[in-house]
């Protein structure tokens, strides 16, 4: 007690009386007497200050609470958390912040500090601080239920239904007179979809206290979330209380259903603009009663609003001198009219686009032009629920034929160059100027697709189809238990099957969408380019015109042709003058692999009428063009089509294509592909009396075994020629084998073969020789001889052909920005690539080297969609899939990335890097003795591939292997990024070292050098007479404590004076020929440094460091992802977090109770002193884990699902550091499992102290 007056005790203690009676403003006249007689009386002003602050009077109650604290010696100061309301009240947030995060860090029992900090951090929406803080004050004072509404109502914000209605079932069990804790529980339901179980308890709330606003509301949410609208429109009028809700205050009475003929209606928007959109429909009806109708909206809605039916005037601010008869809230006119859902479909569309709206223009291979919205606004409350990123909606730009065009506007409109590139999604917000631009863009499309936003009622208003992505617990309006809704009948509806999780919803809408796709017409494949061939017949005009559909073009063969036919040198020309030379009247040709039929056409129509063919073409695919070639051109007759490959024997087989113009047999007992020979053949068709035979054969690597197939045919003497095709694959040795027994097959029948010395300008034959490079090889009989030149016929007048010019000026485009992209200019190239891909976007290589750039920037999403929509124009591109391979490894999708390689590896089994691709995907998978033996194949190929020596070296010791994988880490020397050292001394090799001095250079990262110099002491029971250690600055005062370290050489520093040899720190233990018994050695080895003191009180202090250096695999989890789990109060928190990723516990708000060491970090002899004075450290994959582990300091990682080598594969725990726990992601992007473990690993190890601590 102070040492007031006794006659200040008195009307003291009555004020005190008064106060407990809750009776503020009775108990001021008696601090004011009590302050007369002692105006320093520091109790008397504190509770003064509480008094004043119960009547709303924040800033007087602030007044007295500053001069209770400064009273000098006060006795009785104002409890800090009585302060801390009154700040809040009077919205002075940063001084609470302040004083709240000086009380609990003093008193880390403080539970209303902590309750107040919690509820501060929550209204600034840094939820994971908020709930740690949350969490504490609960675990200070449990049961409270306050606190676990309060917890219960920041989980269901969250998301977090299931958690939410689990604390909230305990809570209102516990509590069943607590309102509040059943109008919680009523919500919880709601959230969970469960609509019966929730109505007991909001009206079990609503009789504790009939104007809950929670109960009334969720009440509201309940009846219209199951279609019962007029009911709920009477509920949902208590929005009205809502401390958010704003409203125009308007002159004049509201309107309350009276008759409106003859009357003005003035009609007021009210929260955003979806909802203005929604319940304008209900405008109409009154105007038909004969109101004149006034609408005040946003000024980016009026031009749209004018063409509503019925309304008089639409303005965008009131004005004062207005005059009408009533005023309504948009939103509670259909409580007052009555109508239903009886008005809704017949209503639709009430909105009209403008006529002067943009234009969307035509693209080349769209068959679908579709919407994209992906965020609401910023400022929504519950954004964070139905907004996603844009990246999770990039799988529909790889749909082929569909056309991404964004309606999104604001600033999430930047994320298209940010995560993805115009390409993918076109970027409609620079003409979006108003919801009138919008609704006329919307009107051009096929399709939108929306989060929960103002667009998704906007295309609804239009009876536009759209599609909306919803969230697992909708907003009211969205009906529960169906997929449509009565609002608007072109709406559907794509739910979450789960609460936060939107791929699901992008799943489903993808296999939709890519279905629609597929149905809607194409115009690339209805529209055909006809192209002249180059041979004219007797009449002087082309002997036959190839048509080609647009969409053909992206077939790298038949591109070719059709380019080679319409300019340069033609296609084949030369081989087709020697067809003509040499196939006479009466001869057979037979066309194996015919592919579209262009040789079979070209001999038919040689003789008309005269000649037969059989063309020969085993794949589906190509079997109608050509048979559409042959009949456009009258040459049906001739040419008999056999769907079925040759080789040397019948049987079955598989094809693996290339193009349409390329593929190759590989035989399968069970195969879907018919085998047959030539001999077979014609004995299936005696009728086939041919004069001679002339044989094309255009197979990949089947060559010999078709010429093996004709034996009987070469016996009979009736072959003229031969014609096949020298391919990449024979300059193989085993390709070379392969030719030179085709060759000895057809010598000894006599065929000589023949090269034309150019294929596009003929003239002589050159005899063939193993060594020309690849092409036709013409064989003749040993009758028959070469003409001494052969023309061809020169290129026609082609026709202008505008998609096929833009087309090619695509493909050159492309090839430029794939150059620029090759020598690192890729800002250039992505610009030259949107460029190429606004004059056609189907040129086979554009999405697939785009796709190259956007996964360089770390755009992976965008990466994927873009090798997606190549592969969808090329699914044979061997180098695409494993291009999206590597970007779905990157992305953790192992599986798919496992099924894109193999697939890449079997159309092309000869290239290393697809195997080296599949070692990476084990890699990956968590499967090193999979990936060694994938990397040890192919370096049987391809020994000198450095990347694949030094991931076969780190595949070993992640097996644990170090016997073999420290020799084989010397690969590292192999790579690009990590030249070998060029210093003017000799390399140490492990040879006693006989008092010589020893230099030991420092190599890759700060964690390296602190996790080999362990090895320190064995190196100098070497024999070493001085060891210099080489080491960057940060680590230079800490490393020079190390008792076998004689001298420290800096980073960059001379070369020292007195050296003998030299050798890299992380080669010492191949050197010493170490095996896993030598691990880990004496731990710590590191000098225990003096601990340095920490501010703060608290059992345990706990340091934090979240994120390492940014790397391509980032080894840094969320900070935000963590806090919840700190939510032990017996922990003081302390950042040890430094670099750009510091900023994270500010804009976290996790800097109001974790204490920020970052600027003591000076080097790492200070933060050893640092973390000396810590009980345990949360670390990421970072030097700091080396040091704390080389310390002997209880350790916690959470590590990436696939880690460092250095931490194996599996297991908690690490040999390298016995005080190291380790918390592997079990998925790719899942840090919530092992941030659950680690938190409940936090718990158990205060407990274990506690009980030491006790039992002490």
């Amino acid at each position: 007690m102070d040492s007031a007056p006794d006659d200040s005790r008195l009307p003291l203690e009555r004020a005190l009386a008064l106060c407990r009676a809750g009776k503020p403003a009775e108990s001021l006249p008696f601090f004011e007497a009590v302050l007369a007689l002692a105006p320093d009386n520091a109790e008397a002003l504190s509770h003064r200050g509480a008094a004043l602050r119960a009547l709303g009077r924040t800033e007087e109650a602030l007044a007295d609470y500053w001069r209770a604290l400064v009273q000098p010696a006060a006795g009785h100061p104002p409890p800090p958390q009585d302060i801390a309301r009154a700040l809040l009240a009077g919205k002075r947030h940063a001084e609470a912040r302040a004083l709240l995060s000086d009380c609990v860090g003093r008193n880390w029992r403080h539970q209303q500090g902590w309750a107040l900090l919690a509820t501060l951090l929550l209204q600034n929406r840094q939820g994971a601080a908020g709930e740690a803080a949350l969490r504490r004050a609960l675990a200070l004072a449990p049961g409270a239920t306050d606190l676990e509404v309060r917890l219960g109502a920041h989980l269901a914000h969250e998301g977090r239904y299931a958690e939410a209605a689990a604390l909230l079932r305990q809570t209102a069990a516990r509590a069943p007179l607590s309102a509040d804790a059943q109008a919680a529980l009523g919500q919880a339901h709601i959230n969970l979809g469960e609509l019966e179980r929730a109505e007991p308890f909001l009206r079990r709330a609503m009789e504790l206290d009939a104007e809950h606003l929670d109960a009334r509301l969720g009440l509201a949410r309940k009846l219209l979330l199951e279609g019962a609208l007029q009911p709920g429109w009477v509920e949902y009028e208590w929005r009205r209380r809502k401390a958010d809700f704003r409203m125009a205050k308007l002159k004049g009475p509201e309107w309350n259903g009276q008759p409106l003929a003859g009357k003005t209606l003035l009609v007021h928007s009210e929260q955003g603009f979806g909802d203005l959109l929604q319940f304008v429909r209900y405008l109409p009806p009154l105007a038909r009663q004969g109101a004149r109708l006034l609408l005040a909206v946003p000024a980016a809605l009026t031009r749209l609003m004018k063409s509503l039916e019925g309304v008089a005037e639409v303005m965008a601010a009131i004005p004062r001198d207005l005059t009408y008869d009533y005023h309504v809230p948009l939103l509670t006119i259909p409580r007052l009219t009555g109508l239903g859902e009886d008005l809704l479909a017949p209503s639709i569309p009430y909105l009209r686009p403008t006529a002067d709206g943009p234009r969307l223009p035509r693209v080349s291979g769209e068959r679908l032009r579709v919407g994209l919205v992906w965020a609401g606004s910023p400022k929504h409350a519950n954004d964070h629920k139905r907004s996603v990123p844009l990246e999770t909606l990039l799988p529909l730009a790889g749909l082929d034929g569909v056309g991404l065009y964004s309606l999104q506007v604001g600033p999430h409109a930047a994320d298209i160059a940010r995560a993805a590139h115009g390409l993918l999604v076109h970027d409609l917000a620079p003409v979006l100027k108003d919801f009138a631009d919008t609704a006329a863009v919307v009107a051009q499309l096929d399709l939108v697709i929306t989060v929960d936003s103002a667009v998704a009622h906007l295309a609804g208003a239009l009876n536009r189809p759209v599609w909306v992505l919803t969230p697992f617990a909708p907003d009211w309006r969205w009906i529960l238990g169906r997929d449509d809704s009565p609002w608007y009948p072109s709406l559907r509806l794509y739910r979450q099957s789960a609460p936060r999780e939107w791929g699901d919803v992008a799943a489903r809408i993808a296999g939709d969408l890519a279905a629609l796709a597929r149905a809607a017409p194409d115009a690339e494949t209805a529209t055909m380019l006809t192209v002249p061939g180059r041979f004219a017949g007797a009449d002087g005009k082309p002997r036959y015109s190839l048509t080609v559909p647009r969409r053909a073009m992206i077939d790298p063969g038949l591109g070719h042709l059709v380019a080679r036919e319409r300019g340069g040198g033609g296609y084949e020309t030369a081989t087709r003058s020697f067809i003509d030379a040499h196939l006479g009247p009466g001869d057979l040709f037979i066309d194996v692999g015919a592919h579209w039929g262009l040789m079979s056409l070209h001999a038919a129509s040689r003789w008309p009428g005269r000649v037969r063919v059989l063309a020969c073409e085993p794949l589906a695919a190509n079997l109608p063009p050509l048979k559409r070639w042959l009949a456009e051109n009258g040459c049906a007759a001739q040419v008999e089509v056999c769907p079925v490959a040759l080789a040397d024997q019948p049987g079955r087989g598989a094809l693996r294509p290339d193009s349409s113009m390329g593929h190759s047999l590989v035989r399968l007992p069970h195969g879907p592909v018919l085998v047959d020979s030539v001999d077979g053949l014609l004995a299936a068709r005696p009728h086939l009396k041919p004069d001679r035979v002339m044989v094309k054969i255009d197979v990949e690597g089947l060559e010999p075994e078709v010429v093996e197939g004709m034996a009987g045919l070469l016996a009979a003497g009736r072959v003229s020629a031969v014609i096949w095709e020298k391919g990449p694959s024979h300059n193989s040795p085993g390709g070379r084998e392969r030719l030179a027994r085709l060759r000895a097959r057809l010598a000894g029948h006599g065929f000589t073969a023949w090269r034309f010395a150019d294929e596009a300008a003929a003239g002589p034959l050159l005899p063939y020789a193993e060594d020309m490079p690849p092409g036709n090889v013409l064989e003749l009989a040993a009758d028959i001889a070469p003409l001494p030149a052969y023309a061809v016929p020169a290129p026609p007048a082609a026709a202008a052909e505008p998609w096929l010019e833009a087309f090619e000026q695509a493909g050159a485009i492309t090839r430029e920005a794939s150059r620029l992209l090759a020598q690192g200019r890729t800002g250039e190239a992505l610009a030259l690539f949107e460029r190429a891909g606004r004059l056609c976007p189907l040129h086979p290589d554009l999405f697939n080297n785009l796709g190259v750039g956007l996964r360089g920037l770390g755009r992976l999403e965008a990466a994927e969609a873009c090798y997606r929509r190549a592969l969808a124009l090329q699914p044979y591109h061997a180098g695409c899939l494993s291009n999206l391979g590597n970007v779905l490894r990157e992305r953790g999708r192992l599986d798919e990335a496992a099924q894109a390689i193999d697939l890449a590896r079997r159309l092309a089994p000869h290239d290393p890097s697809f195997q080296y691709n599949a070692g990476l995907v084990a890699r990956d998978a968590g499967n090193p003795s999979l990936a060694r033996a994938l990397f040890e194949a192919v370096l049987e190929r391809q020994p000198d591939h450095g990347d694949c020596r030094w991931d076969h070296a780190l595949a070993l010791l992640a097996e644990g292997d170090v016997k073999r994988g420290f020799p084989a880490y010397e690969s590292r020397w192999l790579l690009k990024r990590s030249p070998p050292p060029q210093l003017p001394l000799p390399r140490w090799a492990g040879e006693p070292l006989e008092g010589k001095t020893l230099l030991l250079l420092d190599e890759q990262g700060y964690g390296d050098l602190l996790m080999f110099a362990r090895f320190l002491p064995l190196a100098k029971t070497q024999g070493a007479g001085r060891i210099l250690l080489q080491c960057p600055a940060p680590l230079a005062a800490l490393m020079a404590t190390l008792p076998e370290v004689d001298a420290v050489v800096p980073r960059g520093a001379p070369l020292p004076e007195g050296c003998d040899l030299y050798a890299p720190l992380l080669s010492l233990p191949g050197l010493l020929g170490l095996g896993p018994e030598a691990l880990p050695g004496p731990v710590p080895y590191l000098p225990k440094p003096e601990a340095a003191a920490l501010p703060g009180h608290a059992p345990l202090k706990l340091g934090l460091v979240w994120a390492g250096k940014p790397t391509p695999r980032d080894r840094s989890f969320p900070l935000e992802a963590l806090l919840p789990h700190l939510d032990d109060p017996r922990w003081r928190l302390y950042s040890l977090q430094t670099g750009p990723r510091a900023q994270d516990l500010a804009a976290s708000g996790a800097n109001a109770f974790v204490h920020d060491l970052g600027p003591a970090l000076t080097d790492f002899a200070a933060t050893a002193r640092l973390l000396a004075g810590l009980d345990a450290l949360v670390t990421c994959d970072t030097a700091i884990a080396h040091l704390a582990g080389a310390l002997a300091l209880p350790t916690f990682v959470p590590l990436l699902h696939y880690s460092d080598w250095r931490w194996g594969d599996h297991g908690e725990r690490t040999p390298w550091y016995p005080t190291l726990r380790l918390f592997r992601q079990p998925r790719a992007a899942d840090w919530a499992s092992p941030l659950a473990a680690l938190g409940q690993a936090l718990r158990a190890f205060a407990d274990e102290r506690n009980l030491q601590t006790q039992l002490k």
